[in-house]
């Protein structure tokens, strides 16, 4: 990679790139809609003037997220005006610069905040939302990680309903409990589950996919106490069978 940075805030000789890719749903289908070479961000504050001029709400503290969200904005009118393609989703992992985008659009939730905002008003269709979402190995992460920190979580009425749930709190402590019911068992009906998956301490070990993925995605029907476990897992399931599939009448059907 030879030029100079093409990102807006970012400034020097170009290290990597940053790309956008329009995938298709049901069909197997994906292109580059745009392209940007970065570095590091400008500090002496040239790059950000030049974009405050342009952008009346532009939030100087957060100059990366405000320089992806008209990119992405900007990206979704040109392929719904010009190409034809309805966009529904941005799809991305949760590395700083995406979560910079996030927080420029108000994607996310306090502490003290109970709505979760994952979606805003579609910029070419006043009756859609565009939706923000992170990419199934991310979710993963994020829900072990949750629970792994916080002991427990908590299914919504719903869902909890729906499910016909006597109780609606999922806890880390039946995991645990199922992991010491089969220390000794030959056959396990969670083989791949481990102490380490549970309780991971280092950073890097939460963020490896196979932790998360080795917690989440068993079959735990061996504890007849697991209720709300099980409903959450068969969701999270089903959200990673859908993401993996290219068939439209699964795709629609969903």
């Amino acid at each position: 990679m030879i030029g100079q940075a093409t990102f807006e805030p970012h400034s020097g000789l170009a290290k990597k790139a940053l790309a956008l890719v329009i995938a298709g749903v049901a069909k197997r289908c994906k292109f580059t809609g745009a392209y940007f070479f970065t570095s590091s961000l400008d500090k002496s504050g040239k790059r950000k003037r030049e974009i405050e001029e342009d952008e009346e709400d532009f939030n100087e503290d957060n100059p990366i997220g405000e320089a992806l969200r008209k990119i992405v904005i900007d990206l979704v009118i040109a392929a719904e005006t010009i190409a034809g393609v309805e966009i529904e989703a941005y799809v991305c992992d949760m590395g700083p610069d995406n979560m910079a985008l996030w927080r420029a659009i108000n994607i996310g939730c306090s502490a003290n905040d109970k709505i979760v905002r994952c979606s805003i008003l579609h910029p070419c269709r006043p009756d859609a939302r565009l939706w923000f979402l992170p990419d199934t190995v991310h979710l993963y992460k994020n829900i072990i990680i949750s629970l792994s920190s916080n002991k427990f979580t908590q299914l919504s009425d719903n869902v909890t309903q729906e499910a016909g749930l006597g109780n609606k709190v999922v806890e880390l402590q039946h995991v645990q409990e199922l992991l010491d019911h089969e220390k000794t068992f030959e056959l396990k009906v969670a083989y791949r589950l481990k102490q380490d998956n549970i309780d991971c301490k280092k950073t890097f070990e939460k963020n490896e996919s196979k932790q998360s993925c080795s917690c989440i995605l068993q079959k735990n029907g061996g504890t007849p106490e697991i209720n709300g476990e099980e409903e959450e897992l068969h969701t999270i399931r089903r959200h990673h069978f859908l993401c993996r599939s290219r068939y439209l009448l699964v795709r629609s059907s969903h």
